[in-house]
């Protein structure tokens, strides 16, 4: 259905939506990633959107990714709490947001941090531990 109907109109004629679902298509693996890493650090930045909007429509798109992309997004936002701490507050109401649609991603979450931590404290990395520490337990 689809290919009768790009060949029934000139490609200047295609809508911004095929368009988007062709390139969604054709994204590489690393090309999702770095996307994802992207909007995940970017979040919280200057916006004509509120931070509510932007923070719903970040979840509606990792919560897309997630089938795919779970460990990556679990790293990224883990990473993203630890070097981006004024930013913990947004990271935590997406990991409960997350965990909220998907029931796995919050332990699976949970479990990468607290290797992390653990990690960080045997590496005597203490600003990341800290971090971390901060992130789980909320104490800002």
């Amino acid at each position: 259905m689809g290919r009768a109907r790009r060949d029934s109109h000139s490609d200047s004629d295609m809508s911004s939506d095929d368009d988007r679902d062709h390139a969604r298509k054709t994204e590489s693996h690393g090309e999702i990633e770095t996307r994802l890493e992207s909007l995940i650090c970017r979040i919280g930045e200057k916006s004509t959107s509120s931070l509510e909007s932007n923070l719903e429509g970040l979840a509606k798109v990792l919560k897309s990714d997630l089938s795919n992309f779970k460990d990556f997004i679990i790293e990224t936002l883990a990473c993203a709490a630890v070097q981006m701490p004024e930013k913990v507050t947004i990271y935590s109401t997406l990991v409960g947001w997350l965990n909220s649609k998907s029931d796995s991603f919050g332990s699976e979450f949970m479990k990468y941090i607290m290797v992390e931590l653990r990690d960080n404290v045997i590496s005597c990395r203490w600003e990341n531990a800290r971090f971390m520490f901060r992130f789980i337990t909320g104490t800002w």
